[in-house]
């Protein structure tokens, strides 16, 4: 069929008396599926639909109804030792990482290492309005809004900034009011505090 989304050469799948139908074919740009018709394009194996493209172009794996523009990946329930997405190279000493959620605990979304749901992978984890870095959860009193960064060896946090005198870290209390700070310069640190006490 050579006039199908200007095609040069293809195949035009169409329904009983319908015009319009499902296009595949070749042009001078480009291999093209093609569908003129405001209407869902489904994928399946094992008689089970696996991936969709809406009408309106959002795109769904494992789930029939993709909700925003770009891609949605749905995991069924009971599929929770499995990430969502694998990240994977084929270059030499590379390592595999997954991003996933319900990891350590429902809602909670995980960047992990390797290809398996468990919380001895995350290294880092989202959970309501806490971060938690190279931990999957908190020793400390369930508070919100806190960062816990935790590591087996070396550094565990570097703060940067430019050349001249800045501060490097600023506390609130509440979000508001500054109770402290951390001034640099290229040769000195200092802990600026709200009390008598000084480190």
């Amino acid at each position: 069929h050579t006039s199908s989304a200007s095609g040069n050469i293809g195949i035009k799948l169409t329904r009983a008396s319908q015009t319009h139908g499902f296009r595949i074919g070749v042009n001078d740009n480009h291999v093209f599926l093609w569908t003129d018709q405001a209407q869902e394009m489904a994928f399946a194996t094992s008689n089970v639909q696996r991936m969709s493209i809406s009408a309106s172009g959002n795109v769904g794996i494992g789930t029939t109804s993709p909700r925003a523009k770009g891609l949605e990946i749905f995991r069924a329930a009971g599929l929770s030792s499995t990430p969502q997405l694998i990240i994977s190279t084929g270059e030499n000493s590379s390592s595999d990482y997954s991003l996933s959620t319900d990891t350590v605990s429902a809602g909670d979304f995980c960047i992990l290492s390797g290809v398996s749901n468990t919380s001895s992978a995350v290294k880092m984890r989202f959970q309501g309005n806490d971060v938690f870095f190279g931990t999957p959860t908190s020793t400390y009193p369930s508070t919100n809004n806190f960062v816990h960064i935790n590591t087996q060896s070396g550094v565990s946090m570097i703060i940067g900034g430019h050349s001249g005198t800045h501060t490097s870290v600023q506390f609130r209390h509440n979000g508001a009011t500054i109770v402290g700070s951390i001034v640099v310069t290229s040769s000195s640190t200092t802990y600026n505090t709200s009390s008598d006490y000084r480190l």
